[in-house]
């Protein structure tokens, strides 16, 4: 009667205690689950933020693409003017090369009459019968002479700022005399006269200069005003 008692006190205890243990891993086991889904959050909350982050990093990813895409296509039209400008710059290089080439050509082909005699350093005309002409008649009355004669052997005129001398080269011809050296042949012609003065023997004409080069056949005409007189 006694042992059955004390097995009976002892179940009951150990059943008691059973129910502790159970209750208590229940409770802890809530913990755990409460725990589980506090760090589950946790990780939901991160792997949103991370999405978020990959989400924006991908955003500048696709804007940094687009801007290198867009310099690329820029450079591309920089280079692209650049070429076209390279290219107009060499073919304006080549025309201003061609026509200092003609103005050079121009310059030793057909001589430049746009200077007066420097009669002080003297001319080979000697005093007596003459012509003289000038580019206009206010350029003969301030005494601006492009040409004068001695209506015999001599000649001196101003070709590309230097006073040029030439000799009679048609000794019969005396009205309209050609003078020439061996670059220039010289002579006025088509005279129409203005007015004469019969005392001082002294007639001014228009007329027409002709400067031929004479290496190349090459010549100018120039309007002129002046005189013939002794």
């Amino acid at each position: 009667m006694k042992n059955t008692l004390l097995l009976l006190i002892f179940g009951l205890s150990l059943t008691s205690y059973s129910q502790d243990i159970e209750k208590m891993d229940k409770k802890e086991l809530r913990i755990a689950l409460k725990n589980s889904n506090v760090s589950k959050d946790s990780l939901v909350s991160i792997n949103s933020d991370k999405e978020k982050e990959l989400a924006l990093l991908n955003q500048n990813l696709i804007a940094s693409k687009d801007s290198i895409k867009a310099q690329k296509a820029k450079i591309g039209s920089l280079l692209l003017l650049k070429k076209q400008s390279d290219e107009k710059s060499k073919i304006l290089t080549e025309k201003i090369t061609m026509l200092k080439d003609s103005i050079v050509f121009f310059n030793s082909s057909i001589p430049f009459i746009n200077t007066t005699i420097d009669f002080e350093k003297g001319t080979s005309v000697e005093d007596g019968c003459s012509c003289s002409f000038a580019e206009s008649k206010q350029n003969y009355d301030k005494g601006e002479t492009l040409y004068i004669s001695d209506l015999g052997n001599n000649c001196t005129i101003s070709i590309n700022n230097k006073n040029i001398h030439l000799k009679n080269s048609t000794p019969d011809i005396i009205e309209e005399a050609k003078f020439s050296n061996n670059e220039y042949i010289v002579y006025i012609h088509k005279k129409k006269v203005i007015k004469s003065n019969d005392e001082y023997e002294t007639t001014w004409f228009t007329a027409e200069m002709v400067v031929e080069n004479k290496k190349n056949g090459k010549k100018i005409i120039i309007n002129v005003y002046g005189s013939c007189g002794c």
